[in-house]
């Protein structure tokens, strides 16, 4: 089972288009969305039967029991995250306030104070419309451990699809080079880069160049509007070409409305209009992975020989 993780360095570049698609096209595997503040491929790819809801434990935060609490007030001068308040009698906690340091269960005389679990999300198995598995999560608002939760899905997707014996895990991961990419990508066979074809795009491009290759990771790119911005599509080749490895590009994707319309119908563009030049182009991406993919196998092999 190979596992493709698709990631961008900017929100916006075309990285749930290419997702859906590749999601679409692929057979015998799983999907997951591990853009977990965010989650939308669900809706691409339309949801059927709900399999399973499991409950995400976020990290422990402050609970003051007030029969103890003397309200001495030592644990609010402590508390740098102004997480603690003066009610008439007592203090109490702003759990969404709250870091879970610990600070104040140190310097609690009476020790009132104890760090508690709580939910900060949940985790999602159901069917899509295409007889596909996909694996999402919903994290509440104002929660953290972003990272955790997006490992979390994709360890349940990456179980279920070994366990079922499918052939791949396609990860819609999130954007960005912070903590949720770095949990998204750490581990996986193979990651595509969504770049867009703007000034933006293209400097957070280089980031996550940076970040793939800070682990080694076999890569390649995906340059989405290819054709609106000519100087900065020439940027994408020139960086590719120049990276001390340099990175295939095995798709460019010209502006079409029809993506529009695709998105507003939530299908996948190959869905929508099989025949429009974004999906000819997203069905030549998907056949050059899976042989690059195919070539590296037979080249593993070939060592042990």
């Amino acid at each position: 089972m190979k596992e493709v993780v698709i990631i961008s360095g900017k929100g916006g570049a075309g990285k749930t288009t290419v997702s859906a698609a590749l999601n679409y096209i692929a057979k015998n595997n799983v999907s997951a969305d591990a853009d977990v503040e965010a989650a939308n491929l669900q809706f691409l790819l339309g949801l059927g039967d709900e399999h399973s809801k499991t409950p995400f434990i976020g990290m422990k935060r402050a609970e003051i029991d007030p029969e103890l609490c003397t309200n001495c007030g030592l644990c609010q001068e402590a508390c740098v995250f102004n997480s603690i308040i003066e009610l008439e009698d007592r203090r109490e906690v702003v759990t969404s306030n709250c870091e879970g340091c610990t600070t104040c269960t140190y310097v609690c005389p009476e020790q009132a104070i104890s760090m508690i679990t709580h939910q900060a999300g949940d985790i999602h198995h159901a069917d899509t419309l295409y007889d596909k598995d996909i694996f999402y999560a919903n994290l509440y608002l104002g929660e953290e451990n972003t990272g955790m939760l997006v490992s979390k899905v994709r360890v349940d997707a990456k179980e279920f699809a070994i366990e079922n014996n499918y052939d791949w895990l396609i990860v819609d991961g999130p954007p960005g080079t912070g903590c949720p990419a770095t949990s998204a990508i750490t581990g996986c066979d193979f990651v595509i880069v969504v770049v867009e074809a703007s000034v933006a795009g293209v400097a957070d491009f280089n980031r996550t160049l940076d970040l793939i290759d800070n682990f080694r990771l076999k890569r390649a790119v995906v340059i989405n509007k290819f054709d609106i911005n000519e100087k900065m599509t020439t940027e994408v080749h020139r960086i590719c070409d120049n990276r001390m490895v340099p990175v295939p590009i095995i798709g460019k994707i010209p502006y079409s409305k029809e993506v529009q319309l695709a998105l507003a119908d939530q299908v996948p563009i190959n869905k929508y209009d099989p025949e429009d030049e974004v999906s000819l182009v997203l069905d030549g991406v998907w056949k050059t992975l899976t042989e690059i993919i195919d070539v590296e196998q037979m080249q593993f092999h070939a060592n042990l020989m």
